[in-house]
């Protein structure tokens, strides 16, 4: 499912943003050198490993629509791991109160886009950006990508764009852009040395 592309560009930087419907579209070493920590679920193995085992697709709910941006020598240097929803499954962000608002409001809250890693609810970064941008590029270029998710979405008929359980190093690039936050809880039990259940419950 490949979109127009869209031209854009900084004082310092010439890029243009398109969205691809899989990640085999890209070379894998190029999309690991945008990470700029060990994450093993935001890495090339792991994604294309969702979608080349049927773990994505119709019978899902996920359908991949990353978005990339690469410069004028067709480099890639910042993406946004993207899908279409049709549903709320595989998210843990439990939004089926707001499908039902939008449906008592006759309006269709499927599908819509996510930014987010499927079944798994870790926090990463979910704005890719090659480290060797400077970070006036990387304000700009993070603002622009905010905004062609938000276009393509308008374009395609969503309810809105969901960027889950992004780091929070990240959430000034969505404040600047004036997008709603939800607060969310995660519990984490730690084995502290526990040799048995028994001795937890001790």
């Amino acid at each position: 499912m490949l979109t127009e592309s869209i031209n854009l560009g900084t004082s310092n930087l010439a890029y243009k943003i398109s969205f691809v419907s899989s990640l085999n579209k890209i070379n894998q070493s190029e999309w690991n050198a945008l990470l700029d920590y060990d994450d093993p679920f935001l890495s090339y193995e792991f994604l294309s490993a969702l979608e080349n085992n049927d773990c994505l697709g119709e019978q899902y709910g996920w359908f991949p629509h990353h978005l990339i941006v690469r410069d004028e020598k067709s480099t890639l240097i910042a993406a946004i791991p993207l899908y279409i929803k049709t549903n709320s499954y595989g998210e843990f962000v439990f939004d089926w109160s707001w499908a039902s608002a939008y449906e008592q409001a006759g309006l269709a809250y499927y599908p819509k886009l996510v930014s987010s890693i499927p079944y798994t609810p870790v926090t990463g970064n979910r704005i890719l950006l090659n480290t060797r941008l400077n970070e006036d590029d990387k304000a700009k270029l993070a603002a622009e990508m905010i905004q062609a998710a938000l276009q393509e979405s308008e374009n395609l008929n969503m309810s809105g764009v969901h960027w889950l359980f992004n780091r929070e190093e990240e959430n000034r690039c969505f404040q600047q852009q004036q997008l709603m936050f939800r607060l969310g809880y995660q519990f984490h039990w730690y084995n502290q040395n526990y040799e048995s259940f028994e001795h937890f419950l001790e």
